[in-house]
């Protein structure tokens, strides 16, 4: 496919946006782990960008001989195995179905609206405090 001077001048100034949108979101996590593989007083002393200063392992050292971190840890990865896996069967039986037709499934319009207008329309300000808090 051939591709005219517009296009290509399109195409350029789209990955080039994209390029810079992504690694404004990517270049603070390498950051963060450029400062937990350095030593303490190179991060106290700004001295870590992008790669480790006095590289050192001591920051997952210090966290994994807490026997706090490690249960914690273990908590996420059960509280994950165990939402994803009910939130998985949940949207199936709660797809399924929607993705019949009327006649075949005669509620389906008052469900799927339903869930619309829960989707679109919040608590409000007193519920999202209670379960924020």
């Amino acid at each position: 496919m051939r591709y005219s001077a517009g296009d290509k001048v399109f195409h350029g100034v789209n990955y080039f946006v994209l390029v810079i949108l992504a690694l404004s979101c990517l270049l603070p996590f390498v950051h963060v782990v450029a400062l937990s593989f350095s030593s303490g007083a190179a991060a106290d002393a700004a001295e870590v960008t992008l790669w480790p200063v006095e590289l050192t392992l001591s920051s997952y050292r210090y966290a994994f001989q807490k026997s706090e971190f490690i249960r914690s840890y273990f908590n996420t990865i059960k509280r994950v195995l165990l939402c994803v896996s009910v939130n998985m069967i949940l949207v199936i039986l709660t797809a399924y179905p929607l993705s019949k037709t009327n006649r075949a499934f005669p509620g389906r319009t008052f469900i799927a609206w339903f869930f619309v207008v829960t989707m679109l329309i919040s608590g409000g300000m007193i519920p999202t405090y209670l379960v924020v808090s």
